[in-house]
């Protein structure tokens, strides 16, 4: 049996550098890790939301069966088979791995908050030390109460520390982690969930400043397209429906107009046919994003170079994704909450150092996040027979052994909405 490290980011569509194309992104750890992996180019989750897509791919069960669309409910609560099991009898994609003998362990965001409660610990986390729960630091709100989407050098009360901003102490429990059960008796599986980049961006300077948002680039396309219905938009940005900036932040209002500069500057969310949001918060708004983009790639960095200090990263799984992908302005959106392309994508690179095949190769072959539960298992050396016949998805192991192979060609995703309340985007 191999060991696994999963990664797991929130909110972040492909803007990686060298495995993804995006050259203007300051990605240095995954371009090197992108090297020894194998990139897949068409990777999409299930559900553009955090609690729905990681209740289904943690679970191995798409939304019709976890019943999970929305936050309000949760698989072991919910789920529901046509073999009549309920989500109280699945053996989630964790503890799948701790039936095999593993050490599980977890830490961040795996699962969303309280999606399931506690974690789900202990039926999918081993006892061997408690799950490392979710922290994170965002930027405070407005004196007129709107919250401030990105506030950098901005950390926890105002220290610009790296350990007050958001992921740098999980990332440094997990390496607690990874180096105290690296070398044990048992194979390991430990995951790492980050809360970047998700929104609200209070990022350092350093990353901050690896981007020039007086020269970024905008969206192409920043109108509804022509003909859509309005049900397949959103006025939302995560619960709230303006996007607010502070000029008077020195590493923001020197990409500001004079006009701007020196206080806070709010903007309702665009609807459809009404893009609310001038060229320059555009441009800053992809700085913050990138910017915590970058800040997870110095992190994730640290967790696969251990890999390597500690002797174990050529017997170790290591996986790399998102729980859904964001709109930085395309479509008039600001958010996931859709069934666009870019909410939908992901980026997926994973690394089997026994199969060369694949490093440093891209496959075209389409995937779902419901397929890691089987690929996880399959390239890990768990029997197949093992899983449960109800468990959705693919194995696309074989992809990493033949990169060239199709195996889908399509990939499948649902949102539900609520005609009627505050974020429907009439025009």
């Amino acid at each position: 049996l191999k060991n696994v490290l999963l990664l797991i980011a929130d909110d972040l569509r492909p803007n990686l550098n060298v495995s993804y194309h995006q050259p203007y992104m300051h990605t240095p750890a995954m371009d090197e890790f992108a090297g020894s992996a194998l990139t897949f180019d068409r990777a999409y989750t299930n559900f553009a939301i955090c609690s729905a897509s990681r209740n289904s791919f943690l679970s191995g069960r798409v939304p019709d069966k976890t019943r999970v669309w929305n936050f309000i409910n949760y698989f072991r609560q919910s789920g529901l088979s046509a073999d009549g099991s309920t989500g109280a009898d699945w053996l989630s994609l964790p503890e799948l791995f701790k039936a095999h003998g593993y050490v599980v362990l977890g830490h961040g965001k795996t699962y969303h908050p309280n999606k399931p409660p506690n974690n789900d610990e202990p039926r999918s986390w081993s006892q061997e030390q408690p799950y490392v729960p979710l922290t994170s630091t965002g930027c405070p709100k407005s004196p007129d109460g709107h919250q401030l989407r990105f506030c950098p050098d901005v950390g926890k009360k105002g220290s610009t520390d790296q350990s007050d901003f958001s992921d740098y102490n999980t990332t440094m429990s997990a390496l607690t982690t990874l180096r105290a059960y690296a070398n044990g008796s048992k194979p390991f599986f430990i995951a790492l969930g980050l809360h970047f980049p998700h929104q609200s961006w209070a990022t350092p300077a350093w990353a901050v400043q690896k981007y020039d948002a007086t020269t970024l680039a905008a969206a192409v396309h920043t109108d509804a397209p022509s003909g859509a219905p309005d049900i397949a938009f959103t006025a939302e940005l995560d619960g709230d429906d303006t996007l607010a900036l502070d000029e008077s932040n020195p590493l923001l209002s020197p990409s500001a107009p004079a006009a701007a500069r020196g206080g806070v500057r709010t903007f309702a969310c665009p609807r459809p046919g009404n893009n609310t949001v001038p060229l320059w918060a555009q441009r800053q708004l992809r700085q913050g994003y990138y910017s915590a983009v970058t800040h997870s790639d110095w992190l994730l960095g640290k967790m696969i170079d251990e890999l390597s200090s500690l002797g174990r990263a050529d017997d170790t799984l290591v996986v790399v994704t998102a729980d859904h992908g964001w709109q930085l302005g395309e479509h008039a959106e600001w958010g996931k909450h859709t069934n666009w392309e870019l909410a939908l994508q992901v980026p997926l690179l994973i690394r089997a150092p026994w199969l060369p095949a694949s490093m440093g190769k891209h496959t075209g072959s389409y995937f779902e996040l419901i397929d890691l539960y089987r690929t996880v298992a399959s390239l890990a050396g768990i029997d197949p027979a093992a899983i449960a016949a109800d468990v959705d998805g693919s194995d696309a192991s074989q992809l990493l052994a033949a990169p060239a192979t199709t195996l889908k060609t399509e990939a499948y995703s649902q949102y539900s909405r609520c005609p009627g309340d505050r974020f429907w985007p009439k025009r």
